[in-house]
């Protein structure tokens, strides 16, 4: 009968223990079913992927009126300028790295060597040894999710990134994980926050927290809250003030490979009301990279032409003109008195920021042996060069009698208004090549203050010979020099 009891007490106590455990395991499975559920296609991407920069001043530091520094090439985050481009804005740090307040931003103008850059203005007062030469980079960082279960309104959305362990909030770059520089509390008024993309939610509230190695933003769901199954977009950081965002960690540790990558991680994951049940939960990562700086040098350029001109030009019909080259203007036997014309086609292109100018001059005047036809003197206004006058009377008479030229323009307007052939209602405005005289020979026959594409002045001759010229083969060389302004 003992033994009977001995078993019975035995199975009695099993029970018991059994129904405590059952009971105990009851009482403590989740309330909601949903927990630690993942979001899918869950990912965070950066707009701005590139390194913050970092360096240390070498020895000597930054002296009063300098225009460039050198860094440290060992133990720092940044070793060298090869992440430092022209044009990237700088602020030049005391080694406690609190902060640019009262800082002059410097911009960067050039990079001299791996451990030299130079910038503009220059400084005014010095820097030491181990103070810091800080460039930010930030950007808006979108995170794609789709929930696995419904968030109800009120119910939270919190997302993490990881900061520095200290002056994770001073708006310097730190090694170690994201500042968050300028960004306070509440998000939504400093529109740092939004829903964007085709399925948008509605955002109550936005807070963010930065603490040691971690910054915290807190979503309270609007109206709707989010669906399952839908795939929702948050973008964190003001779409336009670079201030108002993440700045971008520079890279970790004291030495670093260019071209490799930093990985960061975050966490999505959403609550109840009371903060206690997490819901999908999940991690994601971010890889801030070495930007990479494209550059070309275009060079300067000056196209210049000199053609026939095979239409009308300054009024004369091409048919009422004798037929020239590239490198000839032939007017054949000269039997009358009147008017001889010929015309080319003057066509000059440049990049040059400050445009181009073309002279011309002669080497003399017309000549044959010890006989010469003289610059023209234009009717009797009189002209000479730089100064032109109607020159349009014939027959030619000894006193206008001689060889000149006028101008037109052809494409853009590339002539001065005072040479144009029909300027003033004159019909033709002529002039005298000017004589070769050094350093500056020659009269501004073309002029733009711009780069210009295919620009054509039309150059017009003009030979009136009285009838007492003497026989002879009469000749002279005329020079084109067309010069860019850089």
């Amino acid at each position: 009968m003992y033994k009977i009891y001995r078993k019975v007490a035995k199975i009695t106590l099993a029970s018991y223990l059994f129904i405590q455990c059952f009971n105990l395991v009851l009482f403590t499975l989740p309330q909601n079913t949903y927990a630690a559920v993942p979001f899918t296609n869950a990912y965070a991407t950066l707009s701005n992927s590139r390194f913050s920069y970092k360096a240390a001043i070498a020895t000597g530091g930054i002296a009063n009126n300098a225009t460039y520094a050198t860094i440290q090439s060992s133990g720092y985050s940044d070793n060298d300028t090869k992440n430092l481009f022209i044009g990237d804005t700088v602020c030049l740090n005391g080694s406690a790295a609190d902060g640019c307040t009262n800082q002059t931003v410097y911009t960067v103008n050039n990079i001299l060597s791996d451990t030299i850059f130079g910038f503009t203005p220059a400084i005014s007062g010095t820097m030491n040894m181990n103070d810091f030469i800080v460039s930010t980079n930030s950007g808006q960082i979108a995170v794609t999710f789709k929930p696995t279960v419904a968030v109800a309104q009120n119910e939270k959305l919190i997302f993490t990134i990881t900061a520095a362990a200290s002056n994770y909030a001073n708006g310097i770059p730190d090694s170690t994980g994201f500042d968050s520089g300028d960004l306070t509390a509440n998000l939504v008024a400093q529109s740092a926050i939004s829903s964007v993309g085709a399925t948008s939610f509605n955002i109550t509230s936005a807070t963010l927290s930065s603490a040691a190695s971690l910054h915290t933003v807190t979503v309270v769901l609007g109206a709707g809250g989010l669906s399952a199954g839908s795939t929702y977009t948050m973008s964190l950081g003001h779409a336009s003030d670079a201030t108002l965002r993440f700045l971008n960690p520079s890279p970790a540790g004291t030495t670093h490979t260019r071209g490799v990558s930093d990985s960061y991680a975050m966490t999505l994951k959403t609550t109840n009301t009371a903060g206690t049940v997490v819901y999908n939960q999940t991690q994601l990562k971010v890889n801030p990279v070495d930007g990479v700086f494209v550059s070309a040098t275009v060079e300067q350029t000056l196209s210049f032409q000199i053609e026939p001109n095979t239409g009308t030009a300054c009024g004369v019909a091409v048919g009422d003109r004798i037929t020239t080259t590239a490198t000839t203007v032939p007017f054949g036997s000269i039997t009358s008195a009147n008017f001889y014309d010929g015309a080319q086609k003057l066509t000059v292109s440049t990049n040059s920021t400050g445009g181009y100018t073309v002279t011309g001059y002669q080497d003399g005047v017309l000549t044959s042996g010890s006989n010469n036809i003289p610059n023209t003197p234009c009717d009797a206004a009189g002209c000479s060069s730089g100064s032109p006058a109607e020159w349009n009377s014939e027959p030619v008479t000894d006193t206008n009698d001689g060889f000149g030229f006028s101008l037109e323009n052809n494409t853009n307007t590339p002539v001065p208004t005072g040479y144009l052939y029909n300027n003033g209602g004159l019909s033709f405005n002529a002039q005298p090549f000017p004589l070769n005289l050094f350093p500056t020979p020659g009269i501004s026959i073309m002029n733009e203050t711009a780069p210009a594409s295919g620009s054509v002045a039309n150059v017009c001759y003009r030979l009136g010979v009285k009838s007492t010229q003497p026989a002879g083969y009469y000749y002279n060389r005329i020079t084109y020099v067309a010069t860019p302004k850089f």
